[in-house]
């Protein structure tokens, strides 16, 4: 562990990089697909529909599935004496827990609506996208599994969870109908969560002040407090410039996402920087980096303290590459122009504008029903909220 917290993925993304494409050339191979997503350092997803000749995955025998797991699983271990887990159902979301109820290198297979009831019932509510760092949320609502989400309605989702509640509505129904998407990442991300994770390795080379040594967890720091959030910047944005170098492709947006304890996902865009030189790198973006989140926290002041529980740094790929021919970070730098100099006109005169009107500043408003802080432009819709909230109740 290197940094603030945060594994050195070289050696692992190398690794990672081999078997995927061990994977996908036994997919063409054997099963005559190339519909291929990986969706993380270590886990993929992979379209077998092909398979089924017109049968219903419902109807598709356990047995012939257990047979293409058992297949992928025996050609990885024969190539690379590598194991994996496989977890087989019929969207990304079951497969996706399909798998974590597969580990350690096992295979689990949910297709019948038996398996795929008993399956929520066990899988642990937080495995869900989003709800990772909500462990307290839903502690206090006494929900340990994803059929337990079932119980609440969208209202109760919204106030507990802001966001995608929707989503999370189907989710927790095994509702899925997201795509497997084979393509090329449209971006390159690097992130670290500051929620009380266990680092038993951390306390033999950290020495962050924010670090707690009594139980080897990093704790959320005061989101205002840029001395102690500077130092995770410079390891996010060591590691997304040498992914981004190891990619090759021309990065056209830089994006900073951040989460506060309150569970509110927030984030921050520019233009990727163009570097002065090839020294210092990572400095120069990590000074980009915290001059957009220092911008956002000036802009978006507030009375209440806040915790910061997630950090990450995000380069978006330009899609018109021969708009932007640079092939490595290092092609971003300032070249010397080598234009002839011409004769330059003096400027003309500027006619001064009327001083544009002073935009109003919206206040945040203390809500008494919940005891968030609300923006004002946001206030009426927030009461029509509570009080659809007393009609359900009163009508139920």
């Amino acid at each position: 562990i290197v940094g603030q917290g945060k594994a050195s993925y070289t050696s692992y993304r190398l690794a990672s990089s081999e078997r995927m494409n061990v994977i996908q050339l036994f997919l063409r191979e054997h099963l005559s697909t190339d519909i291929f997503e990986q969706s993380s350092i270590d886990e993929c997803f992979v379209d077998i529909s092909s398979l089924l000749d017109g049968v219903d995955a419902f109807d598709m025998s356990e047995t012939a599935m257990r047979d293409v797991a058992i297949s992928v699983k025996s050609h990885l271990k024969n190539i690379l004496d590598y194991d994996c887990s496989v977890g087989i159902s019929v969207n990304k979301f079951l497969s996706k827990l399909a798998t974590t109820t597969a580990k350690p290198s096992g295979i689990f297979i949910a297709t019948s609506p038996q398996t795929i009831s008993q399956l929520l019932k066990t899988c642990p509510a937080d495995k869900i996208p989003g709800l990772g760092t909500q462990k307290p949320v839903l502690e206090q609502l006494g929900i340990q599994t994803v059929t337990d989400l079932q119980r609440l309605s969208l209202c109760e989702m919204d106030a507990h969870f802001p966001g995608n509640t929707q989503r999370l509505f189907d989710l927790c129904r095994g509702i899925d109908d997201s795509e497997i998407i084979s393509k090329q990442p449209e971006s390159v991300c690097s992130q670290m969560s500051l929620t009380a994770i266990e680092l038993p390795a951390f306390s033999r080379t950290a020495s962050h002040t924010n670090y707690n040594t009594s139980n080897n967890t990093l704790q959320p720091v005061s989101a205002d407090d840029f001395e102690k959030i500077g130092p995770f910047f410079t390891t996010l944005c060591d590691d997304l410039i040498e992914r981004i170098k190891r990619d090759g492709r021309h990065v056209e947006t830089l994006t900073i996402r951040f989460r506060f304890q309150s569970g509110c996902m927030n984030s921050s865009s520019g233009p990727f920087p163009t570097f002065s030189t090839q020294t210092d790198v990572s400095q120069q973006l990590r000074s980009r980096a915290l001059q957009m989140y220092r911008s956002w926290m000036f802009q978006h002041r507030s009375e209440q303290p806040r915790l910061l529980t997630q950090l990450a740094v995000t380069g978006k790929f330009s899609k018109s590459q021969e708009k932007r021919a640079q092939k490595s970070i290092f092609d971003m730098f300032h070249t010397k122009s080598t234009r002839k100099f011409e004769v330059v006109q003096p400027p003309k005169p500027v006619v001064p504008e009327a001083p544009a009107p002073k935009k109003r500043r919206f206040q945040m408003r203390k809500c008494d029903e919940c005891g968030r802080d609300v923006h004002e432009v946001e206030w009426s819709e927030h009461c029509d909220f509570h009080l659809a909230q007393k009609l359900q109740a009163e009508f139920t």
